[in-house]
């Protein structure tokens, strides 16, 4: 699966007429790859480092946010600020190459597009317990 596939199939069935409720594109959910050692934020809108900048859009490079594991060493110039073994994993790359990026997912087995999304899944309802925790420590 490329990254404009991913996205396609993530805004279809997750965020399907999105744009009737909001003017913000949502956040795509955080990749999760086959081989369980990596993970990665990748994100493409208006609002990203990516080009086209643009909601609707076929992506030729993206931000990618917080992976798991350093990087490859060519990445250092797409990452915002100075890129080392301690930083690395803690900050956004911007438009970085999609070719790139799909090379990376590849050598970590693809997409695993049913884990993705249960992470997704998983994550939404942390942060819904949080809120609802906050909201009634408000109340108190």
């Amino acid at each position: 699966m490329t990254i404009n596939e991913y996205f396609k199939r993530v805004y279809s069935e997750l965020f399907d007429d999105w744009s009737k409720y909001t003017k913000i594109k949502p956040k795509a959910p955080r990749i999760y790859c086959k081989d369980g050692k990596l993970s990665l934020s990748v994100q493409a809108s208006r609002h990203h480092y990516c080009s086209p900048r643009d909601d609707f859009a076929e992506y030729y490079k993206v931000e990618v946010g917080y992976p798991s594991r350093v990087p490859p060493k060519e990445w250092a110039k797409y990452f915002d600020g100075e890129f080392k073994r301690t930083t690395a994993k803690k900050g956004v790359y911007g438009y970085v190459p999609v070719k790139i990026v799909e090379k990376w997912i590849e050598e970590h087995g693809g997409i695993d597009y049913e884990k993705t999304i249960r992470m997704w899944q998983i994550d939404i309802e942390k942060r819904i317990e949080i809120k609802s925790f906050m909201l009634l420590e408000k109340k108190n």
